[in-house]
C-alpha cells in the first residue's frame, strides 16, 4: 500500500508500477472508499481468455453459484476469515 497526497489542484500521481498496468483506469467510489481499476488495451481479448477458462457443460447456474464461492474465498482470505 501506497499513502499519496493530492497537490494543489487536487490531482494525486501514480506510482510507476500502477501507471504501468494500463492507459486508463475506471475511478469507482464504494462507500468510503476509492478503487482505481485499470481497463485493458483490448477487453475482448481478455474476456476471450477469460472465456476459455470455463469448463463446457457448466449452466449459468453452476456459473453464478462458482463465482459466489470464489468471491467469498477471496474476501475471506484478504480479512482473515474462517
Amino acid at each position: 500500500m501506497v499513502t499519496v497526497r493530492p497537490d494543489e489542484r487536487r490531482r494525486i500521481t501514480l506510482t510507476k508500477e500502477v501507471a504501468e498496468m494500463a492507459d486508463e483506469f475506471e475511478l469507482i467510489m464504494v462507500r468510503d472508499e476509492v478503487l482505481l481499476i485499470p481497463i485493458p488495451k483490448d477487453p475482448f481479448a481478455v474476456f476471450e481468455r477469460e472465456g476459455k477458462k470455463i469448463p463446457a457443460g457448466l449452466s449459468i447456474s453452476d456459473l453464478k453459484k462458482k463465482a459466489r464461492e470464489a468471491a467469498l474465498k477471496e474476501v475471506r482470505e484478504e480479512h482473515g476469515i474462517r
